[in-house]
């Protein structure tokens, strides 16, 4: 439960609320909204691993042909922290983000998806 209006009202911030709760064998599984690089340092912070549809912004930008291969429409790239600190986190909390992360793009049913489950054996496409 969280306010509906205002400051501190978008899925974001009720989800943050949210990741204490979960543990390091947890999977999380969610739509585009949810793959920021914040959300996804925060979770690898935490060991949790993730699936979330590719922000439709990123879409545009992912290029099968760079990173490392890891088989047809799968890879795994690095994105760097976002230049821009967010206005809702303090400067602390920006500088102790990490300065890049690694993901997992997959193309699988007309969808990218983005992941930290890196082995393709243990996760296949």
């Amino acid at each position: 439960m969280g306010p509906y209006a205002g400051k501190g009202a978008s899925e974001h911030t009720l989800f943050r609320s949210l990741l204490p709760g979960f543990n390091a064998v947890d999977i999380l599984l969610g739509d585009g909204l949810y793959g920021s690089y914040v959300i996804l340092a925060d979770c690898l912070a935490r060991g949790v691993d993730v699936v979330f549809e590719q922000n439709g912004a990123r879409k545009l930008t992912t290029d099968f042909r760079k990173g490392k291969r890891l088989g047809r429409k799968d890879h795994l790239i690095r994105i760097s922290k976002p230049c821009q600190r967010p206005e809702w986190m303090s400067p602390a909390r920006y500088q102790a983000l990490p300065d890049d992360i690694v993901l997992r793009e997959v193309a699988l049913g007309g969808k990218v998806l983005i992941t930290t489950l890196y082995d393709p054996v243990r996760a296949p496409r």
